[in-house]
Formats: structure tokens, C-alpha cells, sequence
């Protein structure tokens, strides 16, 4: 589980914020999604569509291409420059940690490239489409331990199995706060598996009937803690 749970803080990076559609535009950003236009050496691959984030919809694909990072940067900010809606500019860009996110808001969709700059020799990281709805996000109002802000919260289901992962921020250090989800969860009825130092992070599993779940605690970038929860469940 835990190459799933990388994925997805890495996708969270540029979902946290952003508005999206219900359900109904699934289909709607899905479509968008594979219309996008890329360099010609680039590989797309689906990481799932129909995925609730904020209890909205988002459609999302990693992007790899043997191009540098240079390269891929300089076709998007000449694509998406040129193509504006009502005056707006074409595209924006940010930086977050390790991440360049180039965004472009077109015909009421967000297209959104987020691009590792690790490795500026070739070009790799995610693509994902949105339809913005002004006021479609849900509220962010609930928390696990007192302290804890929840930043996102994305669910899917694939074959079967349910997914729900959480990010939260706290002001607490790693070692207490990861003591306190543990007692927490095992209140809960869920079972420790194991709770194990992994690249200055602390990580817990724990096992509840058919579910799964997998608790990051590790420092922010910023000031306080990340925690990102994972709860993996059968679906009959």
C-alpha cells in the first residue's frame, strides 16, 4: 500500500487546490482528460477516473516523456499560453516543494501538469482534468484528533475495493501524534499491524475486518506535521 499512498500525496499536491464537478461531469472530464494534447514521445496512463476529492470528481493520468524538463515546459507554456478564454490568461504556473504545476483554465475546465523537477533531464508526473462549479467544494470541517486540519480527502473505487485517503495538518511532532493516531484507530476497533520509522516518517498499519489501513505521519514542508491515511476496503 504504500507506493499507492505516495502516489496520491503527490497528486493531492495540486488537488488541495482546486474546485471540481459532481458526479454527473465524470464522463465530462474523463473525455477531457484524453483529448489533451502532448508532446509526441510523451506516455499518459490512466490512474483513475471518477475519483471523489472533496466530494467532487476528478479525472487524473501519470505523464512520463524521455524529453527534458525544459523541453515539456517550454510546449506547454507555448500551447496553453495561446489559448485564452474571456481575456483570462491562458495558463499559470507554481512551484510546491519538488513539484512545477503549470495550470489552464479553458472553457470551464482546468487542465493541471504537474511536473517533477528532480530530475531535469526527462519530464514525469501527472496530468488531471476538473470542472470548476464556483462553490462545488465541500466543507473541510472534520478531524480525527483535536489540533488536526483536514486538507483533502480523495476516494475511489477500483475492482471491488474502496479507497479513501486523507491529509491532515497538525501542530504536534511525529513521534506523539503518531502515538495518539494508534490509540485512536485501536479505540475504533481497528487492529495495529505494525508502526515503523520510514524516511523520517513514522508509518502504522492496521487491519479492521476486510479494511486496511496505512497512517504517514512525517513533517510538513511548511510548519507542523502531515499525516496522510489510506483506508483501503473490500466492496461486495
Amino acid at each position: 500500500m504504500r507506493s499507492n499512498c505516495n502516489l496520491s500525496v503527490m497528486v493531492l499536491i495540486v488537488l488541495t487546490h482546486c474546485f471540481m464537478s459532481g458526479s454527473a461531469k465524470a464522463a465530462s472530464t474523463a473525455e477531457r482528460l484524453s483529448q489533451l494534447v502532448v508532446p509526441f514521445d510523451a506516455k499518459v496512463l490512466s490512474v483513475g477516473s471518477n475519483m471523489e476529492h472533496n466530494g467532487q470528481i476528478v479525472s487524473m493520468a501519470t505523464f512520463k516523456s524521455p524529453s527534458s524538463l525544459n523541453d515539456t515546459v517550454a510546449f506547454y507554456r507555448e500551447l496553453w499560453s495561446q489559448e485564452q478564454t474571456n481575456g483570462m490568461p491562458g495558463m499559470v504556473e507554481n512551484r510546491a516543494g519538488q513539484w512545477l504545476i503549470m495550470g489552464q483554465l479553458q472553457n470551464g475546465f482546468q487542465n493541471v501538469l504537474q511536473l517533477n523537477m528532480e530530475d531535469p533531464h526527462r519530464s514525469e508526473g501527472f496530468l488531471s482534468v476538473m470542472q470548476l462549479q464556483a462553490g462545488s467544494q465541500s466543507p473541510l470541517s472534520d478531524t480525527v484528533l483535536p489540533g488536526m486540519e483536514r486538507l483533502s480527502t480523495t476516494r475511489s473505487v477500483d475492482a471491488g475495493r474502496g479507497s479513501e485517503i486523507s491529509v491532515y495538518l497538525s501542530p504536534e511532532p511525529i513521534e506523539p501524534l503518531a502515538r495518539q493516531l494508534s490509540g485512536f484507530w485501536q479505540s475504533k476497533g481497528w487492529t495495529l499491524v505494525s508502526d515503523e520509522p520510514y524516511a523520517q516518517s513514522r508509518v502504522l498499519l492496521l487491519n479492521r475486518k476486510r479494511a486496511q489501513l496505512e497512517i504517514v505521519v512525517s513533517h510538513s514542508s511548511g510548519e507542523g506535521t502531515l499525516v496522510v491515511m489510506n483506508e483501503v476496503d473490500d466492496h461486495d
